[in-house]
């Protein structure tokens, strides 16, 4: 968006996870803005690096994972070392785990959880902490009397933790706030309910990143959405614009799926070299395996990772 703050970005963001005695690349080459009033859906299926993404912003990756290459920049600030993490995470940076039950102290009824953020890492008095707990949990959708406010995680069910862990996040304030998954396992309301919050955050000055594998709930309350396919950014626009004319092929797949609610097409072995997404392309050509494509611009700020754009159609 011309003229909006970039709050938090990646650049050329490599992520290597050592498993079984080898390096598997998560993330390769990511650039990505999040701007100040913007919510950006970072949509993918499972495995695509969506969560990686949201760990490397906060600083939180896994101790078998390292950055290769590239920078995370918080306010025109490279962040670099634990320390310099601990100081934006929270009111600059907070982060909502997919993983609502581990995230939570076991020992906490919910109402004390959090106010935990508020209380001692910002500094409120006990009383003020647990009013903006109230507000917070309210806007996550629990009544203000509701009996699970003074439950543990373990007596709430799946959707009540997830919901708790994402007002964890927001009774902190974020000036980012990272998301993942926050509307699933909720019901059709609460899934709105909730991204009509983030709608709201992103109003009051918050830039959002969403992730999500629900392209069509993304296309309702993003504001643009940007799909990443095998560690990399293959598409990024206006949300309606996406939505309305994919312009990479595993966009259109996506959506495609989402229409008919089938089942997505079992994924082939990523390739190591060429196009990533060449084993289940229509579209694929003998130059997708020599050479992998770039993400470039295209008219009215579209960028794309596709030489045949124009030729994607929804099947």
């Amino acid at each position: 968006m011309s003229g909006a703050a970039v709050l938090a970005s990646v650049r050329d963001l490599c992520v290597v996870y050592r498993r079984g005695g080898r390096d598997v690349r998560a993330l390769r080459g990511v650039s990505v803005d999040l701007t100040r009033g913007r919510v950006t859906a970072l949509v993918g299926e499972s495995g695509s690096g969506k969560s990686t993404l949201g760990l490397a912003l906060v600083g939180l990756l896994p101790h078998n994972a390292r950055v290769e290459r590239g920078a995370v920049s918080f306010e025109g600030r490279e962040l670099r070392g634990e320390e310099l993490w601990r100081e934006v995470r929270g009111s600059g940076i907070a982060w909502q785990p997919q993983d609502a039950l581990a995230a939570l102290d076991p020992l906490m009824n919910v109402l004390d959880a959090v106010a935990e953020g508020p209380c001692f890492a910002d500094g409120l008095a006990p009383m003020v902490a647990q009013a903006r707990a109230r507000t917070a949990l309210e806007r996550a959708g629990f009544a203000c009397d509701d009996p699970a406010l003074l439950r543990f995680p373990h007596g709430l069910s799946g959707g009540q933790r997830l919901r708790v862990a994402f007002a964890a996040a927001i009774a902190r304030e974020p000036r980012v706030l990272i998301a993942d998954e926050p509307t699933a396992a909720l019901d059709a309301p609460l899934a709105l309910r909730t991204t009509a919050l983030l709608r709201d955050l992103a109003e009051r000055g918050s830039a959002v990143l969403w992730i999500t594998h629900d392209l069509a709930l993304a296309a309702h309350a993003a504001h643009e959405i940007a799909v990443i396919y095998a560690g990399r950014i293959v598409e990024i626009g206006a949300a309606r614009q996406v939505v309305a004319t994919p312009r990479h092929p595993y966009t259109a797949l996506l959506l495609a799926v989402a229409r008919s609610y089938e089942p997505a097409p079992a994924a082939t072995m990523r390739a190591e070299s060429g196009c990533a997404f060449r084993g289940r392309c229509p579209l694929a050509r003998v130059s997708c395996a020599t050479s992998e494509p770039e993400l470039v611009e295209l008219a009215g700020g579209r960028k794309v990772a596709c030489p045949f754009h124009a030729e994607v159609r929804v099947p």
